[in-house]
C-alpha cells in the first residue's frame, strides 16, 4: 500500500512533469524575433496548455523579480552560482558596412584606417565606439576608437541605418545573418576578429527543473545546433 507522503510525492512529480502553467523567457527583441521564437514556435503550438510569456528587453532583467524561467544571455561566460548556465552557440563580432558606404568612403585596408569612417554607435554595448580586434594570421591585438555622429540603444536601428549607408556597424553575426546573406551588409576587416561571445540559456539553480523548462532547453539546444 502508498503511503500518503509517498502519494503526495507522485503526484508532485506528475504535475512537475506536465507540460502546461506559464514559462516566463526573457531575451533581447532581436534575438527573440530572429532566432527564439522560429527555435520554440512549434514547440509552443503543440502545448496549448502552456502559456508562454516574453519579456524583450535590451537591458538586465532580474530572473527573481521577473519570476523568469529562462533567461537568454550573450557573454564570454555566466558566473554565478545562484544560476545554471546551458551553452546553445558560440557568436561571432562583425564589423559591417553597406556596399553603398563602402563604395562612397576610403578603403578600409588596416584598422587604422577606420580613423576616416564614423561607426554607428550601439549604446549598450560595453565602449561602444571602441573596436578591438585580432588580425587572424599574426594574433596581434589592435584597439581603435572610432568616431560616432550618430547613436541609437536599438540593434533593429542601427542595422537598417548601416544598410542606408550611414556608417560602419558593430554587430553580433547572428543578428545580421539575413542581410549578410543578402549582400545588404558586408564585412570589412576579414584578416581580423573582433571578441566573441557565448549564447546561453540561464535558469535558477535548482536540485531538479520542471519538465516545462527542460523541454524548452532541450528545443532551443536542438535549434542552435542545427543553425
Amino acid at each position: 500500500m502508498v503511503s500518503a507522503a509517498e502519494q503526495g510525492r507522485i503526484k508532485v512529480n506528475q504535475l512537475r512533469d506536465e507540460l502546461a502553467g506559464s514559462l516566463r523567457v526573457s531575451t533581447t527583441p532581436e534575438l527573440g524575433v530572429n532566432h527564439i521564437l522560429p527555435a520554440l514556435s512549434t514547440w509552443m503550438a503543440a502545448h496549448d496548455d502552456l502559456s508562454v510569456t516574453y519579456l524583450a528587453d535590451n537591458h538586465y532583467i532580474d530572473m527573481i523579480d521577473e519570476r523568469i524561467d529562462i533567461a537568454i544571455r550573450m557573454s564570454p561566460s555566466i558566473n554565478d552560482s545562484s544560476l545554471s548556465s546551458y551553452p546553445l552557440t558560440d557568436v561571432r563580432q562583425l564589423l559591417v558596412a553597406s556596399p553603398q558606404y563602402l563604395r562612397q568612403h576610403p578603403k578600409i585596408n588596416t584598422p587604422k584606417d577606420l580613423a576616416d569612417h564614423q561607426l554607428i554607435c550601439i549604446e549598450i554595448m560595453k565602449d561602444a565606439n571602441q573596436i578591438d580586434m585580432i588580425q587572424t594570421e599574426t594574433n596581434k591585438k589592435t584597439r581603435v576608437k572610432m568616431n560616432s555622429r550618430i547613436y541609437t540603444n536599438n540593434v533593429f536601428m542601427a542595422t537598417t541605418l548601416a544598410k542606408e549607408g550611414h556608417g560602419l556597424v558593430r554587430m553580433m553575426e547572428m543578428d545580421i545573418k539575413k542581410e549578410l546573406e543578402s549582400g545588404e551588409l558586408v564585412e570589412v576587416l576579414t584578416g581580423y576578429q573582433l571578441p566573441s561571445f557565448v549564447l546561453y540559456a540561464v535558469t535558477l539553480n535548482r536540485d531538479q527543473q520542471p519538465a516545462k523548462i527542460t523541454r524548452c532547453l532541450e528545443v532551443l539546444k536542438k535549434y542552435f545546433h542545427a543553425n
